[in-house]
């Protein structure tokens, strides 16, 4: 049983990561979304002046969010039958690295039948700070981890994990904000405003448009280095997706309100939605004490009975 609890602990904390991924900030996000690409519009055509006037409003977004560097953010989560979540927490971005907290919460899927049976709390913490992320450990966990109640993984660290977190570093969650979504969907070539709705109470704009992840290094992206479309398409491709589609709700302030995304992955049809509230919240995170942290590398020995 020594090996399973194991194995259970590091499964737990990438699905916790895996979460966070998926809705980049910190996440990106979700809603109903088709897996294929609609028809391409011929140059010329009316649909044209559309997207010409959701690229230049969506600009004006990007600038917007860039400069504010943190947002408080409410997440729900589904890929296929493995997991369900909803998460909450507070999140910020920028040169220093990533920074944030995050409140998890597991509410179906195999993951969190297999967490119930190891008496592993469904309720989980992570602590992003700019050299690691930590995750609450709680039934078995504490046991695999010498009694310790956190595990830390070094951003170095995930990419040798392999599975789920195998593109997961230190580039991503610092890229991990709402300034991304509005930057990948600059990306779609079919961009389009979809019209005025409400979210949460609050008046906002509605657009769309679907990614072709192979076409994804070729296509417009202003805000984006070749260097970070690639990674994003290398991260596409490893989960099976060949598209994606990404809708977004922008504020009167234009500021992102809600971002929902869908994409059929090798693991089933992932779905995420992310509504975000009060830009440039303050954002303060502590490091768990050294003395009841234990880290990745030390989960790893005990789960290969080292």
């Amino acid at each position: 049983m020594r090996t399973v609890r194991a194995a259970a602990s590091a499964a737990a904390v990438a699905a916790v990561l895996l979460s966070l991924a998926a809705c980049g900030p910190l996440g990106t996000s979700a809603s109903s979304g088709g897996s294929t690409v609609p028809p391409r519009t011929p140059a010329g055509a009316p649909a044209a002046n559309s997207t010409a006037q959701a690229v230049q409003a969506l600009d004006l977004v990007q600038k917007q969010t860039d400069h504010l560097h943190s947002v408080s953010a409410e997440e729900t989560l589904s890929i296929g039958d493995l997991i369900s979540a909803k998460a909450r927490g507070r999140l910020a971005w920028g040169a220093g690295g990533p920074l944030g907290t995050l409140t998890m919460t597991f509410t179906g899927g195999r993951q969190a039948q297999a967490l119930r049976s190891l008496g592993i709390s469904a309720t989980m913490e992570a602590r992003y700070l700019p050299d690691a992320v930590y995750t609450h450990l709680s039934g078995a966990q504490v046991g695999v981890a010498g009694g310790k109640h956190w595990a830390k993984y070094t951003y170095a660290e995930m990419g040798t994990l392999g599975g789920d977190t195998a593109d997961f570093g230190k580039d991503f969650f610092q890229s991990n904000n709402p300034v991304r979504s509005v930057d990948l969907l600059l990306s779609a070539g079919d961009l389009r405003e979809v019209g005025r709705e409400t979210v949460r109470g609050v008046a906002a704009t509605h657009y769309t448009g679907t990614l072709d992840v192979a076409a994804l290094t070729s296509l417009r992206a202003p805000h984006l280095s070749a260097a970070q479309l690639a990674a994003e398409k290398r991260a596409l491709q490893a989960q099976g997706v060949t598209t994606e589609t990404l809708d977004l709700w922008v504020s009167a302030d234009h500021l992102p309100v809600e971002v929902h995304r869908t994409e059929q992955t090798n693991k089933g049809l992932e779905t995420g939605t992310i509504f975000y509230s009060a830009f440039g919240v303050p954002v303060h995170v502590q490091a768990p004490p050294a003395s009841d942290t234990v880290d990745v590398a030390g989960l790893r020995q005990r789960s290969t009975g080292a």
